[in-house]
């Protein structure tokens, strides 16, 4: 109970350390330039079709795009730039407990960093979305219904719909879970290449 107590407190630390000026700026840019570049769009076309959004949609469009499987990844490095903690601090902490406590610390404060990112990307597109959404465990009809009514609608903006292979593959929740996963998992790859690389 003393080492869990321990990593905990490490983690704590280390998180209080996060909270800067600069990640403040950079989570806020980061869901201004996805609710300009996808939220926004997703929301004109329900809003001129008049089918709901589930709230959960825009992140999972995201995280299932191809082009944002390369770009959240290298966010997290950018957000992520003094991983592990090297500061005076830190190697006074690392010297006085033992290394895996503190890998240990480094690792929960990565985790609850990757998923304070994830949880600032869905508020932010539930605050743009509005009352133009709504919260359900189903697909919205915006998604289900929206390429039988309104096929010329659909065609003109395909890039705005989760494609069909991620919708069969589970309720909104299961697959926005999933592809937090497999994001996180994107993440560690990455920040073991550069780590090779320097």
């Amino acid at each position: 109970m003393g080492r869990l107590h321990l990593i905990v407190w490490m983690a704590k630390c280390q998180y209080r350390k996060f909270w800067t000026v600069k990640t403040v700026l950079f989570l806020a840019f980061s869901v201004i330039f996805l609710g300009e570049s996808v939220i926004g769009k997703m929301i004109a076309v329900s809003l001129q079709t008049g089918l709901t959004v589930n709230y959960l949609e825009p992140v999972i469009l995201i995280l299932s795009s191809s082009f944002y499987a390369m770009i959240i990844p290298i966010s997290f490095l950018v957000l992520l730039a003094d991983f592990p903690d090297n500061h005076t601090g830190g190697i006074f902490m690392m010297v006085r407990i033992r290394r895996k406590i503190w890998l240990c610390a480094q690792i929960l404060y990565a985790l609850l960093a990757d998923l304070t990112y994830f949880g600032i990307l869905l508020a932010g597109s539930m605050f743009w979305i509005g009352s133009a959404g709504g919260f359900s465990n189903r697909w919205s009809p915006y998604m289900t219904e929206l390429y039988v009514r309104f096929p010329d609608i659909y065609t003109t903006n395909q890039d705005y719909f989760i494609s069909a292979d991620t919708v069969t593959q589970g309720n909104p929740v299961g697959v926005l879970l999933t592809g937090i996963f497999l994001m996180l998992f994107s993440w560690l790859r990455l920040h073991r290449f550069f780590a090779f690389l320097s």
